[in-house]
């Protein structure tokens, strides 16, 4: 079954609802996560009340906890020491755009060495208790050539967004 989920989009100074949905069943390729698209675009909302008829649709609860994920903050994403709030928002905000890229048959252009092992550190940076030692603490330190690599992946994921809105 697909379960279906509200997420929250700022973008350009404008809230959007996405719809994002994943199957019950884990780790099936042929069933992959991604959002709500219909005749090649991305089913949003721009208000309250068109969130309301997604919810309806989707069969969502509008009471959940959305997550939200601010774009516009994307933009610039700092050289150097990263913190675990700021590696969160990074891997959310690649994973949103990834999954969003591969709903529309888009091509977020998020592999090779130097994107992989940017990834890698912020995931590491953001110190899962499941992942990171006890007592231990990853800060991942990002270079100018990983920075201007993910702010070309998170842009193409931007700019795939808007052009299927």
């Amino acid at each position: 079954m697909r379960n279906s989920y509200p997420v929250g989009v700022t973008l350009r100074g404008e809230r959007l609802w996405l719809v994002w949905q994943s199957e019950d069943v884990a780790d099936d390729a042929a069933l992959p996560d991604g959002v709500a698209v219909e005749q090649g675009r991305i089913v949003h909302a721009r208000t309250e009340e068109g969130l309301e008829e997604l919810a309806a649709r989707f069969g969502f609860d509008r009471d959940e906890e959305s997550l939200i994920v601010d774009l516009d903050a994307m933009e610039d994403v700092p050289v150097g020491p990263l913190r675990d709030d700021a590696c969160s928002r990074l891997v959310e905000t690649w994973n949103l755009l990834g999954d969003v890229a591969s709903s529309v048959g888009a091509d977020l252009a998020d592999r090779g060495p130097v994107v992989e092992r940017c990834y890698d550190k912020l995931f590491a940076g953001m110190n899962l208790e499941s992942l990171t030692p006890a007592g231990e603490r990853f800060t991942p330190v990002i270079s100018g050539e990983e920075r201007d690599a993910l702010t070309a992946v998170l842009r193409r994921g931007i700019a795939i967004l808007e052009a299927r809105l």
